[in-house]
């Protein structure tokens, strides 16, 4: 399996750079939910303490998400109707100073760690992907995408790509490209979504791969990415312990001229 990045996304929004992280738990693997729970806490703290006022305005004036609303306005969309993901949460927390209803301890995970410092993470399910390549790229348009929560025969509730938008697309060379996550990291698939079961763990996908993205091409906006990448590593760490089997973080960065590309084979 391999991970590409379009050149055309470097021509169109000047620097684009992913941090991946893929680990895989063990079988037996079970979150310290106390270790989670501090986390959580830590990441609202510190984004409270950042936020004062608790407005929007203040919270979209930080760095990392000016930029990515930016990107979104890039893409033609109104980005206060269609928000990045780290965006969306951050406000949302802001507002109600409680996290929301726990999704699982994966997910959880890397939201704390998306709110600490506030880079849009996302990500899938393995064993759900074709083993192909994953590519971000600036779509055709026309592509059919089955959202987070809808099934396949849904037919009513199935999407459609419009040209231009920059998506994950899953390429088996075999089948027709799949796409499985929208706008860069703001919608999943269905299909590929990491299984995350707070009351039974067995059910809970135990190889997956995470993506945080990247715009700032600025000294400090590359070492933000390096620095939140290893934190997310260190977070699975924390909450699985001895249940991470195996653990990597590698970075990609976007060509001006040819497409990049990294292996993300164990």
């Amino acid at each position: 399996m391999k991970f590409v990045i379009d050149s055309s996304l470097r021509k169109r929004f000047g620097f684009v750079a992913v941090a991946v992280i893929r680990v895989r738990l063990s079988e037996g693997a079970r979150a310290d939910v106390t270790k989670l729970e501090f986390l959580k806490a830590r990441a609202l703290e510190k984004l409270l303490d950042l936020v004062s006022s608790g407005t929007p305005a203040e919270l979209e004036q930080i760095e990392s998400v000016a930029q990515w609303m930016q990107a979104y306005k890039t893409m033609g969309l109104k980005s206060k109707k269609i928000k990045p993901t780290h965006y969306a949460l951050a406000l949302r927390l802001v507002k109600d100073k409680v996290w929301p209803r726990a999704i699982g301890p994966i997910v959880d995970t890397y939201l704390s760690n998306q709110i600490v410092h506030l880079m849009p993470h996302g990500g899938f399910d393995v064993a759900s992907l074709s083993g192909g390549t994953i590519r971000l790229l600036q779509s055709p348009g026309q592509q059919a995408f089955q959202p987070l929560g809808v099934a396949a025969d849904e037919d009513e509730r199935i999407e459609t790509i419009k040209l231009g938008e920059v998506v994950y697309q899953d390429e088996s060379g075999i089948k027709p490209p799949v796409v499985v996550c929208r706008y860069w990291n703001h919608r999943d698939a269905e299909p590929t979504k990491i299984g995350d079961d707070h009351d039974d763990e067995t059910r809970s996908t135990k190889d997956f791969v995470l993506f945080v993205e990247s715009i700032d091409g600025s000294e400090t906006g590359q070492q933000k990415l390096l620095q939140t990448a290893a934190d997310l590593e260190r977070a699975y760490g924390a909450v699985y312990g001895s249940g991470v089997k195996q653990s990597y973080v590698r970075l990609l960065e976007a060509s001006l001229v040819d497409d990049a590309e990294i292996s993300l084979d164990w």
